[in-house]
Parts: structure tokens; sequence; C-alpha cells
């Protein structure tokens, strides 16, 4: 786990109505701050993270472009 005053700041997202685990908020921040920081392949990227659960998730979203595998 995070240190104790980052823990704090992770408490202080998590709203303890929405049932979200800690430990995978913890790992989607840090993954998100990692890319921020490096990127990918040493380019810059832009990315999205929606921690939420998958039904809600799909219910309240849509593809943007077209998946030429579908």
């Amino acid at each position: 786990m995070v240190q104790t005053k980052e823990m704090e700041l992770l408490e202080e997202l998590f709203d303890g109505t929405r049932n979200i685990n800690l430990y995978t908020l913890e790992q989607v921040l840090l993954l998100a701050l990692e890319l921020g920081r490096e990127g990918r392949e040493g380019r810059k990227i832009g990315t999205m993270f929606l921690v939420s659960d998958e039904q809600n998730a799909l219910l309240n979203s849509k593809n943007l472009i077209l998946d030429p595998l579908w």
C-alpha cells in the first residue's frame, strides 16, 4: 500500500457509499500517474480510467470510434 499521507488522499477520494476497493483505486491512480509522467514508449498519450461497476459503466457509455473487429 501507499504511504500514510497518500493513503489519506485516497480515502478522501473514496466515498463510502460507492463500494470501491481502495487497493483497486490505488493501483489505477498509480498507473495513471506513471503514464502521465512517462507516456508510452517515450510519447505522451491521452487516456481515461473509469473505476465503476461493469454493468453501470456499459449502460452509460458508447464507443466513439468504429471497431473493425466487431
